[in-house]
């Protein structure tokens, strides 16, 4: 499927990570870039997360400072940022912007983005959200460029120090980064072409860029092993080879609907997850997070299993992994129901097909058979 879609243009790599039961399948597809020359993709490529960084940075820090008591819920925005009041924003809280149902604009306008940090504060603290806050889910850029702020404001570090610091550190994702330094420029995946230059290193957010690249809702680059290790200390509830980094009670709470499909920065079940679910992930109980420039996670607990995949879409210009997105969520779930039941190295016996491929159909000569089956009914060769 991902190589199909690289065929189309659809993307130039990407790199795939799938985890069932302790089962791992990785591969690398395609180029890290096309331009201005072509480049073999690999494991250590570094990517721009895009929107990832609000669930690996974002959500995490702020929870963080929610377990340690110096934030609560259902705090309002306006008791850390006392200039966020007007148009009745003053009622607004923090699970309200980790939840999108705040009621802001999704956005500021392509045309008139603020050139700078401060400004686009001011921006936010003088808006008027589109919706009475509460009443309605609106993906929301700004929700989490508040929430970076506050991050900032109560633990007295930028968000960038605060999440390797509390997060990132003890999990020891080491090159998981915001400004990513220059000597990592050769491994980092190229994105979108802005006039003679390609942006390579420097965040692929507008707003971001123009905001100086560590903000709440996009800015942190990764690569594939680090991801993983989020992942995989979300669904052990928090922890990672023996170090705790978040309360198995704060990884619930952030795993769980609270308002329009969506938990504290994840989302579940919104008009958004339908692609990156695909067909079998456990609806309202598996979760995840898209980037735009490709990136995304989905985690399943009901399953044991998790799949991250990592890309530059938008690399040299376009690209569009939606539907790619939903294939590959797809496939991979039916490709972990189907390896549980193979056999295993110490012979176990599996899945029917397979059984029968081992012993050339032997037990089958001279019958005749009728099958009934669904759609996960796949041997090991698919």
């Amino acid at each position: 499927a991902i190589q199909d879609a690289i065929e189309a243009e659809k993307l130039p790599g990407a790199v795939l990570h799938l985890e069932a039961k302790g089962h791992v399948y990785r591969q690398v597809y395609g180029k890290r870039g096309l331009k201005p020359k072509k480049e073999d993709n690999s494991a250590d490529t570094i990517y721009d997360l895009a929107s990832l960084t609000k669930v690996m940075a974002t959500a995490p820090s702020v929870m963080k400072l929610i377990e340690r008591g110096t934030l609560d819920l259902d705090q309002t925005v306006n008791s850390v940022l006392p200039d966020f009041e007007g148009h009745g924003k003053k009622g607004i809280t923090i699970r309200q912007l980790l939840t999108h149902t705040s009621g802001l604009h999704s956005g500021f306008p392509k045309d008139d983005r603020p050139g700078s940090y401060r400004k686009a504060l001011i921006r936010i603290n003088e808006s008027e959200p589109k919706v009475e806050p509460g009443t309605d889910t609106i993906y929301s850029d700004l929700n989490f460029i508040l929430l970076g702020e506050i991050v900032r404001k109560v633990s007295g570090d930028p968000l960038a120090d605060y999440a390797h610091r509390e997060i990132w550190a003890p999990a020891r994702m080491w090159e998981t980064t915001f400004l990513p330094d220059k000597s990592l420029r050769s491994r980092i995946a190229p994105t979108e072409k802005l006039g003679l230059s390609i942006l390579r290193g420097e965040v692929h957010d507008p707003t971001s860029r123009l905001m100086g690249g560590i903000t709440g809702h996009a800015g942190a680059f990764s690569q594939i092993d680090d991801v993983v290790r989020f992942a995989r200390m979300m669904l052990n509830g928090g922890v990672l080879d023996g170090v705790q980094i978040l309360r198995e009670a704060t990884v619930k709470e952030m795993t769980r609907i609270h308002a329009g499909g969506r938990g504290l920065g994840f989302d579940l079940d919104s008009s958004l997850a339908e692609l990156p679910r695909g067909k079998h992930f456990e609806v309202g109980k598996s979760y995840g997070h898209t980037g735009w420039t490709g990136t995304g996670m989905w985690i399943d607990p009901t399953r044991d299993m998790f799949l991250v995949m990592l890309a530059n879409r938008n690399h040299p210009r376009g690209g569009d992994v939606r539907q790619l997105r939903h294939d590959v969520a797809t496939l991979a779930v039916e490709a972990a129901e189907n390896a549980t039941l193979v056999k295993n190295e110490k012979g176990t016996p599996g899945n029917g097909i397979d059984v029968l491929v081992e012993d050339d159909f032997l037990p089958l000569a001279g019958l005749k058979v009728g099958l009934i089956t669904n759609h996960t009914g796949l041997s090991w060769e698919g």
